[in-house]
């Protein structure tokens, strides 16, 4: 179910495959790097997810998945090839050019994901990680959103602005900590 929920929300924005972005990892993914993830902790993460849209409104992460990814060698090279770096980032996602990004599907990237944690988001656009490990950390989010602007359209008068937005974000908790982030960016 993990597995697929990252695989369905990279692959949700649906385009012609020139304009599209596909992810192929080359780095191969080592499973006792991420061990470390799967052991009882006692640390807690909470996570406000929101994006603010180009009109000034927030729309809230509600109903989406926040998953946390342990970081690996595999993992860094994931988070560069969709948000442009290790360290995290955003990759936007406009109705204007309609692209799209798909992970290659491959048995590392399934083997990762069985060491993926996940946590949807409530009304309110929070979300909760219990009993985490120490270590170093990705939270990733993909959400949707739309938004009503003015056009010059005759007859027309609104119409709606589709955008989609990764976000990633690195995190490191320790020594029983509640880390409380926020995991945001602005579409302007």
């Amino acid at each position: 179910m993990k597995r697929l929920s990252t695989f369905v929300s990279l692959a949700l924005m649906l385009a012609c495959s020139a304009c599209g972005k596909t992810v192929v990892v080359h780095t191969p993914f080592n499973a006792s790097d991420a061990e470390y993830s799967r052991q009882k902790g006692n640390n807690r993460i909470e996570v406000d997810g929101f994006v603010r849209q180009a009109n000034g409104t927030i729309a809230l992460c509600s109903a989406f998945q926040i998953e946390l990814w342990p970081v690996t060698d595999f993992s860094r090279a994931l988070a560069s090839d969709i948000a442009g770096s290790e360290k995290g980032g955003e990759h936007v996602i406009a109705a204007s050019m309609w692209q799209k990004v798909d992970i290659a599907e491959s048995q590392d990237f399934d083997r990762f994901m069985e060491f993926v944690r996940t946590s949807s988001c409530d009304l309110d656009g929070h979300a909760t990680f219990t009993d985490v490990p120490d270590g170093d950390y990705y939270l990733y989010l993909f959400m949707s959103t739309q938004h009503l602007v003015p056009t010059r359209m005759p007859g027309f008068n609104y119409r709606y602005e589709y955008m989609g937005i990764y976000i990633i974000d690195s995190v490191r908790v320790a020594g029983g900590q509640t880390l409380k982030h926020t995991l945001t960016r602005s579409l302007d």
